[in-house]
């Protein structure tokens, strides 16, 4: 058996033994006037006086000492850790359910493959994977003692993957996983500027990315009055720049919201550059960067992935002690030895 302490800075009271130790030691005797005929007393008279440092009445110091440490002891909110609680702090489970919101709103199908248990759960509905762990780890720590373990639900995704390995949760959480859903690709949309039949056209696209297939739909087409980029470049070489610009734009280039200002780009004689650094200076700011295929693909997490992740909830005790109510015993000894004490100093010398 082990003791855990709520306040455990109170065991400075314990000092206060010091007190009663020192009063015993210092405390002399009550002498009454002793009238004698002779002076050959004098000598045993003058024995006790050397002895005088001696602990009278040691039984009533002893209990004394232990009152004082006994009530540190009871301020101080001892807990007991003993075979029998342990063992029900380890079977009790506290669980966090991170769940995305798709399947929290499919049914019960989330909930029926996590296995029921004594403790507590709560369910954290969120497409941010990372803030989600972080939330429940939180409240795992604010619970009491018992097995703590999250419990990943959903489509789980290669980022999913990756947001979990890289999450801050604790070593003694519990992970598991709970493959549930289709991974669905998200839907983005993106502007681009194309030269089509010698007009230039703003075209606004939708593109859904999956895991075996591309679609790209157009889903408005408008002129666009203003001018994407210009090519700064010397007289003689302007009609070079020109036509680069022109099958730059028969490609399209996929830009931003309207700015009202041209990209002024510089004309370094080669129509690979002049593509590349159009490419550099509008995708970057695209809407949704649809153009970046690994932001929406949807690629599931492996078997061994998601094992490499799961690890049991270790049994722990409290990390704030928990109030059990073993202080009332304390302070009954206490005021055991308070009625020890009253008596030993009250009863016949």
């Amino acid at each position: 058996m082990r003791a855990l302490w709520l306040l455990p800075g109170a065991w400075w009271l314990g000092l206060l033994a010091a007190v009663p130790i020192a009063v015993h030691l210092l405390a002399r005797p009550r002498r009454e006037p002793l009238r004698f005929p002779s002076l050959r007393f004098l000598n045993t008279a003058a024995a006790p006086a050397r002895r005088r440092w001696q602990v009278r009445e040691p039984g009533l110091l002893a209990v004394r000492v232990a009152l004082v440490l006994a009530t540190a002891a009871a301020v101080a909110a001892p807990i007991f850790v003993t075979a029998g609680r342990q063992a029900a702090w380890d079977a009790r489970v506290a669980r966090a359910t991170v769940i995305t919101p798709a399947v929290a709103t499919a049914g019960d199908g989330a909930s029926a493959a996590i296995p029921e248990r004594a403790g507590v759960s709560r369910a954290f509905v969120t497409d941010d994977l990372g803030q989600g762990l972080a939330d429940a780890s939180a409240w795992l720590e604010a619970q009491g003692p018992s097995r703590r373990e999250i419990v990943v639900v959903g489509p789980l995704s290669r980022d999913a993957v990756a947001a979990t390995a890289a999450s801050a949760v604790p070593t003694d959480i519990g992970m598991s996983f709970q493959r549930v859903g289709e991974l669905t690709s998200p839907t983005q949309e993106r502007e681009r500027v194309q030269l089509r039949a010698g007009a230039l056209w703003r075209i606004r696209e939708s593109i859904k990315v999956g895991e075996t297939d591309t679609s790209l739909r157009e889903m408005s087409r408008a002129p666009e009055p203003g001018q994407v980029v210009a090519v700064q470049a010397s007289p003689d070489t302007r009609a070079a720049a020109d036509a680069a610009l022109r099958a730059v734009l028969r490609r399209g280039v996929v830009v931003a919201a309207p700015t009202g200002t041209p990209l002024d780009a510089l004309w370094s004689g080669e129509a690979e550059d002049l593509a590349a650094w159009i490419d550099a200076h509008t995708i970057g700011s695209a809407i949704g960067g649809a153009t970046a295929r690994g932001h929406v693909e949807p690629m599931p997490a492996s078997d061994a992935d998601l094992q490499a992740l799961t690890r049991p909830a270790a049994p722990r005790g409290p990390a704030a002690p928990v109030d059990s109510g073993d202080r009332r015993a304390m302070w009954l000894i206490v005021l055991g030895l308070l009625g020890l004490e009253t008596w030993l100093r009250r009863r016949p010398a």
